[in-house]
């Protein structure tokens, strides 16, 4: 059976009007290296769907650079906050778990999702989603808490509780093979650290429209 998990929204209203000084605080720079990635293979006018953008920090850079901005996300509060920004074209507000999304076929060139999987468990509904919504030749972008690839028998996903909060760190396998079966090539990743926890920020483009 199928494994489904809500994301945990209230804790992100309840902190949305300091999250932005909390990430700067606590060091967390996965919005600017996802940006980073590939800022070279990016141009302006084209679409970019940032999946969980919150107050909008991983969509910020994109708007400099000239990138038109569609951003979902379940918490009310920070959506509040990324609106009053001024950075995106279109916010709708919808539980990413809640599938299918309001958008059509192939209907953005780019997505991104920074700092939202490792709140989810199985990603493949998800995944299964961008493809659905992502043209031919997109760029996906993304971050996951990292597993502990050293352990003999290693599972897709792994829960714990950090601040009262489930929170999910997902194996390079798992990762790998969401990857294979909705035709998503990797062209660059990097490791990085949130405080002591390690991230893997991962770059790929969409090789394929057909439905795997």
């Amino acid at each position: 059976m199928s494994r489904r998990y809500s994301l945990p929204i209230s804790p992100h209203d309840k902190h949305a009007a300091d999250y932005d000084q909390q990430i700067e605080k606590h060091d967390c720079w996965l919005a600017e290296v996802v940006f980073g990635l590939c800022y070279e293979d990016i141009k302006e006018g084209e679409t970019i769907l940032d999946v969980g953008i919150g107050t909008g920090l991983s969509s910020r850079l994109f708007n400099l650079a000239g990138l038109k901005i569609f951003g979902i996300d379940g918490s009310h509060e920070m959506l509040a906050i990324c609106r009053s920004k001024a950075i995106a074209n279109e916010l709708v507000h919808q539980d990413i778990l809640d599938l299918p999304w309001p958008y059509q076929n192939s209907s953005m060139q780019h997505v991104i999702s920074c700092g939202v999987f490792h709140f989810i468990g199985e990603l493949e509904p998800v995944f299964s989603e961008i493809h659905r919504i992502q043209g031919p030749n997109g760029l996906f972008l993304f971050t996951i808490m990292k597993s502990e690839d050293h352990k003999e028998y290693q599972l897709d996903f792994e829960q714990q509780i950090i601040d009262g909060i489930p929170v999910f760190s997902h194996s390079a396998k798992y990762i790998q093979d969401l990857m294979k079966k909705f035709h998503y090539d990797k062209k660059k990743e990097i490791v990085c650290f949130v405080g002591n926890n390690p991230f893997t920020v991962i770059y790929s483009q969409k090789t394929k429209t057909q439905t795997p």
